[in-house]
């Protein structure tokens, strides 16, 4: 006998990843790890980014906090040898999440899915990653990992 399932928003929000940690400094120590252990191999981080969940503002001070914690880390890594090449924010703009469809937002760029043109609108998060990207504003990378501090990568 055939199983009916219904993909419902209640069965869905249960795969939302929410209350991810925040380790900006496990990021720091894979790059590392991965830069020992496998010879210098070149290192691209994809798909970094932070999701605000049925949260509609573009004035999203958390994302930009995040941001600077995870490139300051990866700043930090390059600094000390890592062969990191490359970084990419997830995502440019609020997309379609398998998962959570249109509650998770992750992008620089708020999209309002309710008007049928879609407008697009710049967050603070992209304010800031533009400035940062033209050297207009820095990232303080000397204090960024504490010898005294573990992060979840190291536990």
């Amino acid at each position: 006998k055939p199983v009916k399932l219904s993909f419902t928003y209640p069965l869905l929000v249960q795969f939302i990843p929410i209350n991810m940690p925040n380790d900006p400094q496990g990021l720091q120590c894979m790059l590392q790890y991965l830069t020992d252990t496998y010879q210098n191999i070149p290192i691209y981080v994809q798909e970094n980014g932070y999701g605000q969940f049925f949260i509609d503002s573009v004035n999203d001070h958390n994302r930009v906090e995040y941001l600077s914690g995870y490139i300051g880390s990866t700043l930090a890594a390059l600094r000390n040898g890592a062969n990191v090449k490359g970084y990419f924010v997830w995502s440019f703009l609020d997309v379609y999440e398998f998962m959570a469809g249109y509650y998770s937002r992750y992008g620089l760029h708020y999209v309002d899915f309710q008007d049928p043109e879609l407008p697009r609108q710049p967050k603070l998060s992209a304010k800031w990653y533009s400035k940062f990207l033209k050297s207009e504003i820095g990232i303080n990378i000397e204090n960024m990992v504490s010898p005294h501090t573990r992060s979840h990568a190291q536990q």
